[in-house]
């Protein structure tokens, strides 16, 4: 840290006593749907034909897996810093792909978001 202050502001809950309950219980179905319609902020309401388009993606499940390397080859892929387990394990799935273990569309299926990989 830089050594300065972080301000935090404390947020408390809402006074229920000062809510207008009279009035949220007279609003109708229509009127919420209205409201809904009319904030931007709103994402579309998902269909059944949504639903009927959709396609289940599970990642690729990881196994823990106790393995020899030789200390010069461990050495390079460390050498780039954190995530060399994952540059390895992409090393791997790229040579699948080479010899047609898995199909290529996989190629990258294991690789994470956030952060991009070290490049000379």
């Amino acid at each position: 840290m830089s050594g300065g202050r972080i301000k935090m502001k404390v947020l408390t809950a809402p006074d229920l006593s000062k809510i207008d309950w009279a009035r949220i219980d007279a609003t109708t179905d229509e009127e919420i749907a209205q409201q809904i319609a009319n904030d931007p902020d709103t994402a579309p309401e998902i269909t059944d034909a949504d639903f009927a388009r959709s396609v289940l993606v599970s990642p690729p499940i990881k196994t823990l897996l106790s393995l020899r390397i030789d200390i010069d080859v461990l050495e390079g892929f460390r050498r780039d810093g954190a995530g060399y387990q994952q540059r390895i394990n992409q090393a791997l799935r790229d040579h699948a792909v080479e010899q047609g273990w898995i199909p290529p569309e996989q190629a990258n299926a294991s690789r994470k978001r956030g952060r991009p990989r070290k490049t000379r």
